[in-house]
């Protein structure tokens, strides 16, 4: 008998070891995150993406703890358990391996930004990238489309942040960046004066329109759960009319 209630005692001690630490996560999760205004700001009033968070966390019955690192650095810190996830990511195939996502949070419009001081346009036509050969194109450390322009063959110029890659488009250092359009004309208006906003302009032709997701680990506790409920909750905020309220607040025109 006292052999039968230590065995209760030894399980009931492994349960609350191997099981409460789960639990525990599953009610505050790590969001790792790098500026990207207005989508997603250090200052949570200039956050729409955080907002949407935040709503959604409220239908999960969990809390959202943003943790801002460089972009690269955010992909690590999925893979190795730090944060549960990172916003927002694009899927490819690479990251398909390694990670999970979640339903659409946004449909990300990537163009291909130019400077002209002389204030007209620079288009540039191409039909595959391999056309922009002989072009310096800035890029961001951690970014998506890294793989895809050098396999191309492209040359490409890689920095932490995207208002580092507009000041060296402004002074010519590179020919094009590619950027969140949303994200490139908030910057330049904010960053640049009346005069030089002129001088930016954008090729004719998308870089890629996809869908931006929440990145999360295929190792962390409970994640398929997690994951199953985030998307519920994600598209009930849109069904019911939450998710256009806060971009209509914030003033975005962006894809859902």
């Amino acid at each position: 008998m006292v052999a039968l209630s230590h065995k209760v005692i030894l399980t009931s001690i492994l349960f609350l070891l191997f099981v409460t630490p789960a639990i525990s996560q599953d009610n505050e999760l790590v969001i790792a995150t790098d500026s990207l205004p207005p989508i997603i700001s250090k200052n949570n009033g200039g956050s729409y993406i955080i907002e949407v968070f935040n709503e959604v966390a409220k239908e999960m019955g969990v809390t959202f703890k943003y943790k801002f690192l460089p972009w690269k650095r955010c992909e690590y810190a999925v893979k190795n358990n730090e944060a549960w996830g990172a916003i927002p990511y694009i899927e490819t195939e690479e990251r398909n391996k390694q990670f999970n996502f979640s339903i659409p949070i946004y449909k990300s419009h990537i163009k291909f930004f130019y400077y002209s001081s002389e204030r007209h346009s620079q288009q540039i036509p191409f039909s595959k990238l391999a056309d922009l050969k002989g072009l310096r194109i800035g890029g961001i450390l951690g970014y998506y489309y890294i793989k895809t322009f050098t396999d191309a063959g492209l040359e490409v110029e890689l920095v932490p942040d995207e208002e580092q890659n507009l000041m060296r488009l402004a002074t010519g250092r590179v020919n094009l960046i590619a950027m969140n359009e949303t994200t490139g004309w908030y910057l330049i208006n904010k960053n640049f004066s009346a005069e030089q906003v002129k001088n930016f302009g954008t090729l004719d032709r998308s870089l890629s329109f996809h869908d931006a997701s929440l990145m999360t680990s295929k190792n962390y506790p409970n994640t398929q759960e997690i994951l199953k409920r985030f998307n519920s909750a994600l598209l009930k905020i849109k069904e019911n009319g939450t998710y256009q309220r806060i971009i209509d607040k914030h003033g975005i025109a962006i894809s859902y």
